[in-house]
C-alpha cells in the first residue's frame, strides 16, 4: 500500500504534464489556424448573407411580369440617332423652332440682345406608358460641329401616349440672345431616366443662309471633338432635304427588316448627294484633335451657274474616328444645314 500511492502520485502528475501540451497544442493549432478561418469566413459570408437575402425577398417579393410593366419612350427628331442608322438628316430640325411674341422666326437671322421663345416638339414612341413631368433641358451652341455650349435651363411637360391629345407635346423656354451678332445651334435633350430607347432623345437645330456672290457662298463654322481622348473628325456633304410625308399604308409592316429597308431606300445617305451642278470645298475637311479642341472650318459652296435663282440645301455632317470601340464608318458628332441664295443677279 505504502508503494502503490506514490507511484498513484507520479501517474496522475503525468497525466496533469499531457494535459498541458495537449491544451497548449490546440491553442497554438487554432492560433494558427485562424487566419485562414477568418478567411473563409469573409469569402462565404457575403454569399450567403445574398443568398440568405435572395431567398427572403423571393418570398416577400411578388415578380412583375413583362406585360404589366410599361416603359415611355420619350423622342426628337434626333439627327445622331437617325445617322447611326445609316440614314441621311438635316439640322434644320423639324421639332425645333424659334418664336418672338408667338411668331416663328428664322433661327439663322435672330436679333443680337432680344428675347425669343425655343419652341421644341415632343413625341411619344409607347402606346401604352406616359411619361409625366418629363424634363427637357435646353442648350444653345456657337455655329459649328461638336463643340461646347451653354445650358439655358430645363422644364417641364406632361407626355401622354402615343395617339393621345397630348402627344406631341410642347415644351417652351424663354431665351435672350447675346450682345454680340451670330449664329447659334440650340439643342433640346429629353431627361427620362427609365426610357424604352434613349437613344432618340436627343435633337437640334443648326443652320445658315448666305447670298450666292458670283457664284459662291461661304459659310465659316467652328469643328471640335466633344470627347476626351485624341479624334479624327472627318467632314461629309450631303444634299438632304425632307420629304413630303408619305401616306400611311392601309396595313403597316410589322417586319422589322422590311421596314428599315424601305428607310433606307428612302432616307438612306448614299441615296442624296449635293445638288446637282454644285460643287461643295470643305477646308479642312479632316482634322485631329485633341479632347474639347476647337478648330475653324470654311465651307464654300459654287452655284453652276452665275446667274442661279432660287436656294440651295446642303448637309455637312461630323464624324469622329479614333476610339477602338467605335464603327469603321465613324461616331456621328453634329453637323450644320447650309442655305445657298441666289437671284440671279449674275
Amino acid at each position: 500500500m505504502t508503494q502503490i500511492q506514490p507511484m498513484l502520485k507520479r501517474l496522475a502528475a503525468t497525466l496533469e504534464e499531457l494535459l498541458k501540451l495537449a491544451a497548449i497544442g490546440w491553442v497554438r493549432l487554432v492560433v494558427n489556424a485562424l487566419p485562414i478561418l477568418l478567411a473563409i469566413i469573409r469569402r462565404r459570408l457575403p454569399g450567403l448573407c445574398r443568398e440568405r437575402l435572395r431567398r427572403d425577398s423571393a418570398r416577400k417579393c411578388m415578380p412583375v411580369h413583362a406585360k404589366v410593366y410599361r416603359r415611355p419612350d420619350p423622342l426628337i427628331y434626333s439627327q445622331t440617332y437617325l445617322m447611326a442608322q445609316g440614314l441621311a438628316v438635316t439640322w434644320d430640325n423639324p421639332d425645333i423652332r424659334i418664336e418672338q411674341a408667338g411668331v416663328p422666326v428664322s433661327a439663322h437671322a435672330l436679333q443680337p440682345d432680344t428675347e425669343y421663345a425655343i419652341i421644341s416638339r415632343v413625341w411619344n414612341g409607347a402606346t401604352d406608358a406616359p411619361a409625366v413631368h418629363l424634363p427637357v433641358r435646353f442648350t444653345v451652341f456657337g455655329f459649328g460641329i461638336g463643340t461646347g455650349g451653354t445650358v439655358l435651363g430645363e422644364t417641364h411637360v406632361n407626355l401622354g401616349v402615343k395617339g393621345s391629345a397630348t402627344c406631341p407635346t410642347f415644351a417652351s423656354m424663354a431665351w435672350r440672345t447675346p450682345p454680340n451678332p451670330g449664329h447659334y445651334c440650340i439643342q433640346a435633350l429629353l431627361v427620362w431616366a427609365d426610357d424604352a430607347n434613349p437613344l432618340n432623345n436627343l435633337g437640334q437645330t443648326n443652320t445658315d443662309v448666305q447670298p450666292l456672290n458670283s457664284p459662291r457662298a461661304r459659310f465659316n463654322l467652328m469643328v471640335g471633338n466633344p470627347g476626351r481622348a485624341r479624334r479624327t473628325i472627318r467632314l461629309v456633304a450631303d444634299g438632304y432635304r425632307l420629304p413630303a410625308r408619305a401616306r400611311c399604308p392601309d396595313k403597316p409592316d410589322d417586319e422589322p427588316a422590311s421596314r428599315r429597308r424601305q428607310m433606307l431606300a428612302r432616307h438612306g445617305m448614299a441615296r442624296h448627294p449635293v445638288p446637282e451642278g454644285w460643287h461643295v470645298d470643305i477646308e479642312p475637311v479632316e482634322l485631329t484633335l485633341a479632347g474639347g479642341e476647337e478648330r475653324p472650318v470654311l465651307v464654300t459652296l459654287t452655284a453652276p451657274t452665275d446667274d442661279f435663282t432660287g436656294r440651295a440645301t446642303v448637309n455637312v455632317n461630323g464624324f469622329a474616328y479614333g476610339h477602338a470601340d467605335e464603327h469603321e464608318d465613324g461616331t456621328p458628332i453634329g453637323g450644320v444645314t447650309l442655305h445657298a441664295e441666289g437671284h440671279g443677279h449674275g
